[in-house]
C-alpha cells in the first residue's frame, strides 16, 4: 500500500478538532425550541410510538423516514427536544465522517479530505439556511453519500452488488425527502455513459435496490389498510402542491433563495462553475460528473419544491464541499511549482481559510447568534407556559377525552403537552391544497369538543361565540389564548 494511502495523525487529529468543533458550536442551540416542522415530525413519531398509523391517525406529507428518525431519538435519548438536537449532532458527525472517507478514497489525498471535510461543517451550519435544525435536507445528506460511496468504489467482482447497495441507499434518500426524487436518474447516467461493460446488468441491479425499499414500504401500507391514506399524503397532496408553483418555477421566491444560497455560500458557489469547466475539458472524469449531476437534479428539486423552503438548500453542501476542497488542491498546485512560492503557500492557505470562515461568519450574523443566541430568542417561549398548564390539567384524565386543538399552526404544542390533536388534520395541515377537507377540520372543533384550545390572538373570532358558550379562558399570553372545555 503507498504511503499516501495510510490515514496519517494530522488527519485524525484534524477530523476530530472538527468534531469537537460542531458539538460545542450545536450546543449553542440545544435548547432552542423546535420549529414548525420539527414540532410536526415530533408529534407524528410520538404518536406512532403509541400505536398510531402514519398518515391514517397522523396526517402528513413527508416521506416517512424523517418520522422514524425522530421516534429513533425519542427511544434514544428521551422524548424531549433534546434528544433531537443530540440526535442530529450525532448524525452529522457521522455524516462528516463518512464526507473524509469518500473523498478520501476517491482522491487518495489527505490535503483534499481534510478540506472537504472543514468546507462541509463550516458551510452545514449555515444559519440563514436553517443548519441548527433537523429537517428532511440534513438527514437526506448520509444516504445520498452513501449512494455515491458505493457507485464509485466498487469491486469488479462485487460490481452488482455495490449498484444495488447504492440503489437502496438512494431509495432511503427519497424516503427522507421527495426533493432527491431526480437524483436516481444520475446512478443511471452514470452506468449508461461510463460502465464500459454489463451495463443492462448493473442498471437492473441499481433500479432493483432501488425499487426492493420502495416496494417494501407499500406493501406495509397495504398490510396496515394504509395504501390510501398514504396515497393522499405522499402522492396526491405533493402533486397539488407541484401544481400550485409549477405555474411559475422560475418565480422571485426561487431567484431570492438563489442569491442568499450564492451571498452566503460564494465559495461553493465559485467551486461548481470551475468544476463544470474543468468537466468540460475532462468529460471522462467520472466523479466530476456524479458531484455535479447531484448538484443539478438536488436543484431541479429545489426550485419545483412549493415556496422553495430555505433549508432544501443544505442538500447542496456536500457535494459543492467536494468540489470546493478539488479547487483549491488545484489551485495550491498550479501556485506550488516554483520553488519560490511554495514555502509561502501554506501561509496564504491559512489566510484563506480564516478569510473565508470569517465571510461566512459574517453573512450567518454569527456574532449576534453568540452574543445573544438571537436564532433561539426570536422564538416565542409562550407555547411552554401554555404546555405546562395543559399538562398539569390533563394529568389523570381520561385519553379518549384528553385532546387539543391549536390554530392556528404550532404543532410543537401537541408535541410538547402530550395531549393528542382532536383531528389528524390538526396540524401542519395543507389547507391551501385539500380546500375541500377544511371542514373536517372544523368538524373537530366544532362537534368533537376537545378538552382544550389554543388560539392565536386574533384569529378566532368566527369561532368566538362558541368559545363564549363551551369554553372558559384558561390564560393568556402575549399572542396565545388558552380555553379549557366547561364539561372537562
Amino acid at each position: 500500500m503507498k504511503e499516501k494511502n495510510l490515514v496519517k495523525k494530522i488527519e485524525i487529529v484534524f477530523l476530530f478538532l472538527l468534531i469537537i468543533f460542531t458539538v460545542i458550536y450545536r450546543l449553542q442551540s440545544i435548547n432552542m425550541p423546535l420549529d414548525k416542522n420539527e414540532g410536526a415530525f415530533a408529534y407524528a413519531a410520538v404518536q406512532v410510538s403509541h400505536g398510531s398509523l402514519l398518515y391514517k391517525d397522523v396526517f402528513e406529507h413527508r416521506p416517512p423516514m424523517i418520522v422514524y428518525i425522530y421516534k429513533t431519538a425519542f427511544s434514544l435519548f428521551g422524548q424531549t427536544q433534546l434528544a433531537i438536537r443530540n440526535f442530529t449532532t450525532l448524525y452529522l458527525i457521522a455524516t462528516l465522517l463518512l464526507m473524509y472517507m469518500l473523498s478520501r478514497i476517491i482522491w487518495r489525498s489527505a490535503f483534499i479530505s481534510m478540506l472537504a471535510a472543514f468546507f462541509y461543517i463550516l458551510y452545514q451550519h449555515s444559519l440563514i439556511f436553517q443548519g441548527l435544525t433537523a429537517d428532511t435536507a440534513i438527514y437526506a445528506q448520509l444516504p445520498l453519500i452513501l449512494s455515491i460511496l458505493f457507485i464509485f468504489n466498487r469491486d469488479e467482482k462485487y460490481e452488482l452488488v455495490n449498484f444495488s447497495i447504492s440503489g437502496f441507499f438512494a431509495a432511503v434518500a427519497l424516503l427522507t425527502h421527495l426533493m432527491t426524487l431526480f437524483f436516481a436518474l444520475v446512478p443511471i447516467i452514470y452506468i449508461l455513459a461510463y460502465c464500459k461493460k454489463n451495463k443492462i446488468k448493473n442498471l437492473i441491479s441499481f433500479i432493483v435496490g432501488y425499487v426492493v425499499l420502495i416496494a417494501m414500504v407499500i406493501g406495509w401500507a397495504v398490510l396496515k389498510n394504509n395504501l390510501l391514506d398514504m396515497y393522499n399524503g405522499l402522492i396526491f397532496y405533493n402533486f397539488e402542491a407541484l401544481k400550485l408553483s409549477i405555474k411559475s418555477v422560475i418565480n422571485y421566491a426561487t431567484f431570492q433563495g438563489w442569491m442568499a444560497f450564492a451571498y452566503a455560500n460564494i465559495f461553493l458557489c465559485l467551486s461548481i462553475i470551475y468544476a463544470v469547466w474543468m468537466f468540460y475539458k475532462r468529460k471522462n472524469n467520472e466523479i466530476d460528473f456524479l458531484l455535479i449531476a447531484t448538484l443539478f437534479v438536488l436543484y431541479l428539486g429545489i426550485i419545483l419544491s412549493n415556496n422553495v423552503p430555505s433549508n432544501f438548500y443544505l442538500s447542496l453542501i456536500p457535494a459543492g464541499s467536494l468540489l470546493g476542497a478539488v479547487m483549491i488542491n488545484d489551485m495550491y498546485i498550479i501556485l506550488t511549482k516554483e520553488k519560490t512560492t511554495k514555502k509561502y503557500m501554506w501561509m496564504l492557505l491559512a489566510a484563506f481559510m480564516i478569510v473565508n470562515t470569517l465571510a461566512i461568519l459574517k453573512a450567518n450574523h454569527i456574532g449576534q447568534f453568540l452574543n445573544s443566541n438571537k436564532y433561539a430568542q426570536e422564538i416565542l417561549y409562550e407555547e411552554s407556559s401554555i404546555v405546562e398548564t395543559i399538562a398539569s390539567g390533563s394529568q389523570n384524565k381520561e385519553k379518549k377525552d384528553n385532546f387539543i386543538f391549536v390554530w392556528p399552526d404550532m404543532p410543537e404544542i401537541y408535541f410538547m403537552s402530550g395531549v393528542k390533536a382532536t383531528s389528524k388534520y390538526a396540524y401542519a395541515y395543507p389547507l391551501e391544497v385539500f380546500r375541500e377537507d377544511k371542514i373536517k377540520v372544523l368538524d373537530n372543533f366544532f362537534y368533537g369538543r376537545p378538552a382544550w384550545v389554543v388560539m392565536q390572538k386574533g384569529t378566532y373570532q368566527p369561532f368566538q361565540a362558541f368559545l363564549d358558550n363551551y369554553y372558559a379562558k384558561e390564560m393568556q399570553t402575549q399572542n396565545l389564548v388558552l380555553y379549557r372545555s366547561l364539561l372537562y
